[in-house]
């Protein structure tokens, strides 16, 4: 009570003087309703803290319940103007603070459906998603590239350069042929042109200086007198305790040792005009030996300490510059990444610290392509490259960014003209990083996924020292291999493409493709409607002559219960039912049964009786049928016939050309593009057939193992892009005859159009002449009346890739007015140029090409020395 009597005494206070005191407290006494209650005024609003005039209170008749007393009289507060948009002004619009260089928030999904009346799912959930075609932009062109390993040869070995380590964190220089590893407790020195299996020296690391220390780093010597022709070769050796150690090779004779030069370990030897710097990334230290230009040095001359950041993870050296990074060096509220650059030959320089324009990752490479020395290039997380300028200020200037895939740009070596990438997958690109965008011109795997690949090097002193070769040295933890720098391999190859019509002869192939997904009909359902009695007669009679080859992909023969099992979940999982050639297997379904032998059927009425067909592929899976015949009179000619991981790839060789033919149902749903774009990369970027080692029909570099080895590539099925448009507005556009107005929003050519990165970008297409074939309402020409309204599209598509373009000529490319399906059939005839190699006669053209190469090798060579000459590493 005391506390409520204090509480109520504070109340009061604030009352103002003129309002009548409160009444006394008395038991509460409830009265029954009265007709006299009813005439009360509303009462007044609820005092507002503000002192007002008191009023007359309100009287009421006593007769039923006691009087009220009176209350004071508050003045109607005066009443708040409203905001926002009822306000007669607009307001402000939110403000939102993005810090410097950092990137904007992701754009939110829309509430409104982007056709139609509704999400697009194609009965099942899809997932909304953004098409980021500017993510895309930035993919190089990976359409053109080499699968074949540039390997390099040493006469010692009958086989690639390679040396076995089986040592982790091995570090490994190399001069030519001669090659030093150095592990936990030994260092090797190797001669290829002797042998790769035994090392001509080795040496404990106790009996070079005396202690059992690890070597972290090594470099060459300058020769005192500058040429490195008439003088061994002698390495400085860094050691994890801060040891240095200047040792002859290959006589392994020390020729001194500099204890604990570094209080951690040496991280990194650099090689400089005539000086040599030592670094300590741990401490920060750097020792400076000699001058560039200076005289000859010596492991025991007393260095010159310049000091850098502690705790760098990376360090690079440039024309005399060292550029510093670490993994936890960040700035700003988006951890921007920090790049630190030093001129260690200009004493009292302090170092300058850069930032690229965005959050790009920590820095993992660095490298300087030798036809633009004025470009550096930083590798960084998740596949992002920054580019930076070094002309036109007083310090590097980021220009640029490109991102070449999802993988960490691990490590980076510039060769020629090329920007060399290594990955932790053991993969190793290379790109023409001239023009935009990016072209991916070599790809190949190094090294196993299980050893990745932790360092690419430039053999800059083979250069000068070796055969006219450029070196590149990859480097994992179970070995050492070689690779040609210069690319001799794939300049001959490409010489002999364009010079092909000189040592082949060609000649017509035709063939017709047919793609329809069924949607589970039944052929006995091909009735009623003259386009479904006579549908595959007018297909196969429609060419103007008999093709040569007739292929039919199916799609959704049977309904399938989980439709998001598509082309990619059959490659990876790798689950099919085999066949023996001209029948299909023991356990395919009746449904699969009933197309197979309609199709025969079909053809054996529909083509001329003398020149019968006969089927070299029928498989199914999963809803996919695939069934391709050929003339019996050009059997004999078709040999290398494999079918692909899924049963919906087929291959096969005729004459010297290889042909593939992939039959497709790719992911549903209107906003699914990154799940379709997911799906093409999977089928073509996986190994769907057996290597085949022994033949050449296969091109870029490949071994016919993966789709695009193959010369000529056709690519069809239900793709499900759709049309990113209103469904009126599409409707409309197809009931007045401008179908050219939705080809500039159709998903399949924005994604060949814009997606550098897209792996269809390669191929072809015929213009689409005809209405779209998805989707329509079972035995009618109306588009989806059912409740979700689908919007039309052109779903099902014919696309090819030729590796010479002017040799695979589209003649026709149709729709049939069949409806028992929600989606129309497409035909495509095509006219294929096989080749013949003459044998003797690009026997004699390869030779000449390799003439050729040793002028050119020459001057590709000289570009090289004259770069690491100008930059003071030979």
């Amino acid at each position: 009570m005391d506390n409520l009597s204090s509480s109520s005494d504070t109340d009061l206070a604030h009352v103002p003087k003129t309002a009548p005191p409160p009444p006394p407290r008395r038991p509460v006494t409830v009265a029954e309703p009265s007709p006299t209650l009813q005439t009360l005024p509303k009462p007044p609003a609820l005092p507002a803290r503000a002192t007002a005039p008191a009023s007359p209170s309100v009287a009421v008749d006593s007769t039923f319940a006691p009087p009220i007393p009176a209350r004071p009289s508050i003045a109607e507060p005066v009443a708040e103007k409203p905001r926002g948009l009822l306000s007669g002004k607009i307001q402000p619009p939110p403000q939102r603070v993005i810090a410097l260089g950092e990137r904007l928030p992701p754009r939110k999904p829309s509430l409104l459906p982007t056709a139609g009346s509704g999400r697009d799912d194609d009965d099942e959930d899809s997932d909304s998603e953004s098409d980021d075609l500017d993510a895309g932009l930035q993919m190089p062109d990976t359409s053109r590239s080499s699968r074949r390993p540039p390997h390099l040869w040493f006469k010692g070995s009958s086989y690639p350069a390679r040396v076995a380590t089986s040592i982790p964190n091995a570090v490994v220089l190399a001069a030519a042929s001669i090659v030093i590893v150095a592990g936990q407790h030994h260092i090797r020195v190797w001669d290829l042109d002797v042998s790769p299996d035994l090392p001509v020296l080795s040496r404990e690391m106790k009996a070079l200086c005396g202690k059992d220390s690890r070597v972290t780093a090594m470099e060459w010597l300058p020769p005192p007198s500058g040429s490195w022709q008439d003088e061994a070769l002698i390495v400085w050796i860094g050691t994890k305790d801060g040891h240095l150690i200047e040792m002859e090779v290959p006589t392994g004779v020390v020729r001194g040792v500099k204890y604990s030069a570094h209080a951690h370990a040496v991280g990194y030897v650099f090689r400089s005009g005539r000086a040599m710097i030592t670094v300590d990334p741990e401490g920060g230290k750097c020792l400076v030996f000699g001058e560039r230009e200076g005289k000859a040095v010596n492991v025991t001359d007393a260095g010159r300490v310049v000091r850098i950041s502690e705790k760098q993870d990376i360090v690079k050296m440039f024309d005399g510059k060292l550029y510093t990074a670490a993994r936890s060096d960040v700035v700003g509220p988006t951890s921007h990444p920090v790049l630190r650059y030093i001129d260690p030959f200009t004493p009292g320089l302090p170092p300058r610290t850069l930032l690229p324009h965005d959050n790009v990752g920590p820095v993992l490479s660095m490298a300087i392509v030798p036809t633009m020395p004025h470009i550096l290039y930083v590798g960084h997380d998740a596949g992002w490259i920054t580019v930076w300028s070094l002309t036109g200020t007083s310090f590097p200037t980021c220009i640029d960014r490109t991102r070449i895939g999802p993988s960490d740009v691990l490590t980076m070596v510039g060769v020629h003209d090329r920007l060399w990438v290594g990955f932790r997958n053991g993969e190793i690109k290379c790109y023409d990083v001239a023009g935009t965008p990016w072209i991916v011109t070599n790809a190949w795997v190094a090294h196993s996924k299980q050893g990745g690949l932790t360092t690419l090097r430039v053999d800059s002193v083979g250069l000068v020292k070796g055969k006219g070769r450029v070196g590149v040295i990859s480097i994992n933890r179970e070995e050492v291999r070689w690779w040609d720098g210069l690319l001799e391999g794939d300049w001959i190859d490409q010489k002999l493409v364009k010079q092909e019509e000189s040592y082949s002869t060609f000649h017509d192939l035709r063939v017709l493709l047919v793609s329809w997904n069924v949607d589970s009909a039944r052929p006995d359902s091909l009735t009623g409607n003259p386009a479904n009695v006579t549908l595959l007669h007018d297909i196969l009679t429609s060419p103007g002559c008999a093709p040569d080859i007739i292929s039919f992909g199916f799609q959704e023969v049977i309904d399938l219960e989980n439709r998001k099992l598509t082309a990619k979940s059959v490659i990876l999982g790798g689950i099919r039912n085999k066949a023996d050639e001209g029948g299909l297997g023991d356990k395919v379904s009746g449904a699969y049964k009933r197309w197979y032998e309609a199709l025969v059927n079909a053809v054996r009425l529909a083509m001329p009786p003398d020149s019968p067909y006969v089927v070299i592929h029928s498989e199914s899976l999963v809803g996919l049928f695939s069934c391709v015949f050929v003339k019996r009179s050009e059997r004999s000619r078709f040999r290398n016939l494999a079918l692909g991981t899924g049963g919906i790839l087929a291959r096969f060789a005729i004459e010297d050309s290889s042909i593939c033919f992939i039959n497709c149902h790719l992911a549903a749903g209107q906003n699914s593009v990154r799940s379709r774009n997911a799906d093409v990369a999977a089928l073509l970027e996986a190994s769907a057939f057996a290597a085949d080692m022994n033949s050449d029909v296969y091109v870029g570099g490949g071994d016919g193992s993966m789709v695009l080895d193959h010369e000529i590539v056709f690519f069809s099925g239900d793709m499900n892009y759709r049309i990113d448009a209103r469904r009126e507005a599409i409707i409309s556009a197809i009931h007045s005859n401008e179908l050219a107005s939705l080809h500039v929003h159709d998903q399949l050519l924005q994604q060949m159009k814009l997606n550098r990165g897209f792996r269809l970008r390669g191929f072809s297409e015929g213009p689409l002449t005809f209405n779209p074939t998805y989707k329509y309402d079972r035995r009618s020409s109306t588009f989806d009346s059912s409740e979700k309204r689908r919007s039309p599209a052109w779903c099902d598509r014919v696309l090819w890739r030729g590796m010479a373009p002017e040799r695979v000529q589209q003649k026709s490319y149709s729709r049939w007015e069949a409806d028992v399906s929600d989606h129309r059939p497409i035909s495509s005839e095509f006219v294929v140029k096989v080749r013949r190699t003459q044998k003797d006669v690009i026997g004699d053209v390869k030779a000449e090409l390799q003439k050729q190469w040793v002028s050119k090798g020459k001057e590709r060579l000289a570009g090289m020395r004259a770069f690491y000459s100008s930059v003071g590493i030979v």
